[in-house]
């Protein structure tokens, strides 16, 4: 779930009609369901003959917390559009449960590419253009004052607009924040859970600032390079363990003859111990940029 530092941010926008993006029940049509969490459930839907994707919250009166979650993923998607974030398209308030209606990316999650489809080759431009889009939409969050931190960087929230066919298919990522429910309940491999992606000061409980993202996408950068969970043969418990004493996944052996050359230096800058010792998404996005102009390989847009 996405957190603001402070108050909200964009005040310009939360000045617009309340009703702008209320959709009437009827307008909307379910197709199918495609996930489903303690919280949430996701389904495939219609909208004026658009494919989209709903949200429908599940909230007990008591469970004043994931109230405030639903607050604050309103707050931030109704004032974020970047062409790397996943588009609000409206909100059902007809009747109970809540249905939040967003774009829908029929490429899935980048989590079900990397790990669940072996058999479609990714080269390097593509996953080079995929961290790209990543730091471009991180980039556009913290660029708000105050910055907006995602605090759930992971490959399961990164989505394929478009299905990845082979290695010419070229890649559009938008970040997604479906904390409630996961895109694909397989998804999941054992023990896989955020704390392979997050910072060792979020999972000491201690102050965390815009350098948390920077972190957790050197995690998903670790898995684009090698298609691996960062400490995948870990549980929770043992990976936090790890990462608050300074441990990180180890790269493959044959890894600096393998992997472009400056995508390594880039995870381990951005995986320091200290937060102060992480570059930007700014930063980040100029490594990037300079990296897809010294790849050599090609694909179709």
């Amino acid at each position: 779930m996405a957190s603001q530092e402070g108050a909200p941010a964009a005040e310009e926008a939360e000045q617009e009609p309340a009703d702008d993006r209320e959709i009437r029940s009827d307008e909307l049509e379910i197709v199918s369901k495609i996930g489903e969490g303690t919280t949430a459930v996701v389904y495939l839907g219609t909208l004026r003959g658009v494919t989209v994707a709903v949200k429908e919250i599940r909230i007990l009166s008591e469970e004043l917390a994931t109230i405030q979650a639903v607050q604050r993923e309103l707050r931030v998607l109704s004032n974020v559009s970047h062409p790397n974030i996943v588009r609000f398209v409206g909100l059902v308030t007809e009747y109970f449960p809540l249905r939040l209606v967003l774009e829908y990316c029929a490429g899935g999650s980048l989590f079900e590419l990397l790990h669940n489809c072996w058999d479609i080759p990714i080269s390097w431009m593509q996953r080079i253009k995929m961290l790209l889009d990543t730091a471009m939409a991180e980039e556009h969050l913290h660029q708000f004052e105050p910055p907006i931190i995602h605090r759930d960087l992971k490959s399961l929230n990164l989505m394929l607009l478009h299905p990845i066919k082979n290695q010419f298919t070229c890649p559009h990522i938008k970040l997604a924040d479906f904390g409630f429910a996961r895109i694909e309940e397989r998804a999941m491999t054992q023990g896989v859970g955020t704390k392979h992606w997050m910072a060792p000061e979020v999972l000491k409980g201690t102050a965390y600032t815009t350098k948390a993202d920077v972190f957790s996408f050197a995690m998903v950068a670790y898995e684009v390079a090698f298609r691996h969970v960062p400490f995948e043969s870990l549980d929770a418990h043992s990976v936090a363990r790890q990462t608050m004493a300074g441990v990180r996944p180890e790269f493959e052996e044959d890894a600096e003859k393998v992997v472009p050359p400056g995508l390594l230096d880039i995870i381990e800058h951005c995986w320091g111990q200290e937060p102060d010792t992480r570059p930007s998404f700014q930063e980040l996005r100029v490594k990037l940029e300079q990296l897809v102009s010294t790849t050599t390989e090609d694909y179709t847009l």
